[in-house]
């Protein structure tokens, strides 16, 4: 299956969408962190990353800036914020999907 990276601070929402993907046989690695994220996807292997928004070190749009200077892997992301600007604004910049919470 696929190898994917969730950047993601809530450790409850982090563990629990690990698991899922995890029980549907995906290899899944996890960061709490904006900056560890990058550093991960940028070494590369992952088929797709799932992303917050709202991290504790850096936004999660400069991340997923970040994350496309480097490299062109598919980047879902999965937030609380549901403004349309910012949706807009998020998919403008590189992200594939965009998933409001809960989901």
């Amino acid at each position: 299956m696929s190898s994917v990276l969730i950047i993601e601070d809530d450790a409850a929402i982090r563990q629990g969408l690990a698991r899922f993907l995890a029980d549907a046989g995906h290899d899944v690695q996890s960061q709490s962190a904006g900056m560890a994220g990058v550093q991960q996807a940028a070494e590369g292997g992952f088929d797709v990353v799932v992303l917050d928004l709202g991290l504790p070190d850096i936004d999660g749009g400069q991340v997923l800036k970040m994350i496309r200077s480097v490299s062109q892997i598919p980047v879902i992301v999965a937030t609380a914020r549901d403004d349309e600007t910012e949706i807009v604004r998020v998919l403008s910049d590189g992200a594939d999907d965009y998933v409001v919470k809960p989901f």
